[in-house]
């Protein structure tokens, strides 16, 4: 003999209050929509900003790399040495500094509010 099962009920919260009955402040509604309208230059500014000076440690980097290369092929050991390390350098400063942006942004984002 098989039983079989009921279909499974939605459950059920009781009378939920509709959108229109839920009074919200109008301080909550414009703070969002003034971040959106003067946030996004701001976050495309400092995106720029950040990206250009990416590019130029890089540059810095590759250069120091360049002429250590060049300063080899002259058999300088001492200033090739030199310039590999200041190289090395920069890489972890620009490593250091990634991370410690990318901890600040974790930051900004905890605290935005939930309605954002």
């Amino acid at each position: 003999m098989q039983h079989r099962r009921p279909p499974p009920r939605e459950p059920s919260f009781g009378a939920l209050p509709s959108a229109s009955t839920i009074d919200v402040p109008t301080t909550l509604i414009a703070f969002p929509k003034l971040t959106t309208e003067k946030g996004y230059a701001y976050v495309r500014g400092s995106l720029l900003i950040d990206v250009a000076v990416f590019v130029i440690w890089e540059l810095v980097t590759l250069a120091f790399l360049v002429f250590s290369a060049i300063s080899l092929y002259f058999r300088h050991m001492r200033l090739a040495s030199i310039l590999i390390c200041v190289a090395l350098l920069l890489l972890l400063c620009m490593k250091g500094t990634k991370h410690v942006k990318l901890v600040n942004k974790k930051k900004r984002r905890m605290f935005f509010p939930l309605s954002m």
